[in-house]
């Protein structure tokens, strides 16, 4: 029955049917500041799911490395806001 009160057994009007899909816009609403930078930081949409932050950490720990870019400086930077936002995620996740 919808809320007009006639029965609509095929959803033609809405009612049963699938809620909408959350669009990347309203999955940004969710967060902070701080965790949509920490997405930002490992390039990553907002509401990205934990294998791909995991994958996209490793990712940039093996090519932000020291070991990797002969000590560029910038590199370095990148490393500390990758680690940084793997810790703010992993926080959020496991909370």
């Amino acid at each position: 029955t919808t809320a007009k009160g006639f029965y609509d057994p095929h959803s033609v009007f809405g009612a049963g049917a699938a809620p909408p899909r959350e669009t990347p816009r309203q999955a940004e609403k969710q967060y902070g500041k701080i965790e949509r930078q920490a997405f930002a930081d490992l390039d990553l949409e907002a509401g990205a799911t934990w294998d791909q932050i995991r994958v996209r950490y490793t990712e940039l720990l093996k090519r932000c490395h020291p070991d990797n870019n002969g000590g560029d400086r910038s590199a370095e930077d990148k490393l500390q806001r990758v680690i940084k936002a793997y810790k703010v995620l992993k926080k959020m996740q496991t909370s």
